[in-house]
């Protein structure tokens, strides 16, 4: 994915449509588009089974958690050493941080050599570190995916394509429930309770090479590729088919990421589009 700054360029590949809806009371509504969304499409045939980026964070959860708590091998890693010892581990870091109250520092990698520079690679490791929250095992950054990329993407394009996909989100939602007993601060972000069927319909009616993509780019930075997906996830039960959407106002841009993943996901054929919504009394 490139860095994309402005507005959405070229001009958009995938479908874009404007949908008039009538509304009793069109300010209250403005601000629940999504929720008209889902009504104006259960009217043929289709329920919502997510919302923006959360079917994803639980998709990489479930699809990815035996690979989250990977321990270093010390033969290979200096336990006694930091990130500054091994400079590749930040270097997909380096583009542009904007924070008013570190002026100063340009990049997400000087922010991170900065902020973790004196933390040994053996304590970010540790059970106190994970314990407290796991911030210094950065794995939000990709520190983590860069120290196990080669176990981690031979899982994901080897392994993942051969596993019973439901026995296997059942048994990280098991391994989640004893984490959560434990690190109760840790991957807070993702990990869906209750049954897996959503995430199965998801898996399933996704291209597998999507799927792959996705979860490398969760992998190798969380933070930056976690946003940006479809507002509205639709499934039709009687045609098996599996619907995106994007919800905007008349007027309302696009922004650079999501225009970035609907352009990803038109391209691997699924169905994807931006609706834009005008309100009639």
């Amino acid at each position: 994915m490139s860095n994309i700054t402005e507005p959405p360029s070229p001009p958009p590949i995938y479908p874009i449509s404007t949908e008039t809806l009538f509304s009793d009371n069109p300010s209250r509504d403005k601000r629940n588009k999504e929720g008209l969304v889902f009504k104006h499409f259960s009217k043929k045939g289709f329920r919502g089974i997510g919302v923006e980026n959360q079917p994803i964070y639980d998709l990489f959860f479930h699809l990815g958690f035996e690979k989250f708590l990977l321990k270093p091998n010390w033969k290979k890693w200096d336990k006694n050493k930091t990130i500054r010892d091994y400079p590749h581990l930040i270097e997909h870091l380096d583009y542009p941080f904007d924070d008013e109250k570190y002026p100063h520092i340009k990049t997400h990698r000087k922010r991170v050599d900065k902020q973790f520079c004196n933390v040994p690679l053996e304590w970010m490791y540790s059970d106190e570190c994970i314990y407290l929250n796991g911030k210094s095992l950065l794995f939000g950054e990709g520190v983590y995916y860069q120290m196990f990329k080669e176990e981690i993407d031979d899982f994901i394009d080897n392994e993942l394509p051969n596993r019973d996909i439901p026995l296997m989100m059942k048994e990280n939602y098991d391994k989640v429930k004893v984490m959560r007993e434990k690190y109760k601060t840790l991957f807070i972000w993702g990990g869906m309770e209750g049954d897996t069927e959503t995430l199965e319909i998801i898996y399933n009616n996704l291209p597998l090479k999507l799927v792959q993509f996705i979860m490398k780019k969760q992998f190798e930075n969380f933070y930056r590729y976690r946003s940006g997906f479809m507002d509205c996830w639709m499934w039709n039960k009687k045609d098996k088919h599996l619907k995106l959407v994007e919800v905007k106002g008349i007027r309302e841009d696009i922004l650079p990421h999501q225009h970035e993943w609907l352009t990803i996901f038109y391209d691997y054929g699924v169905d994807v589009s931006v609706l834009r919504i005008k309100f009639q009394k």
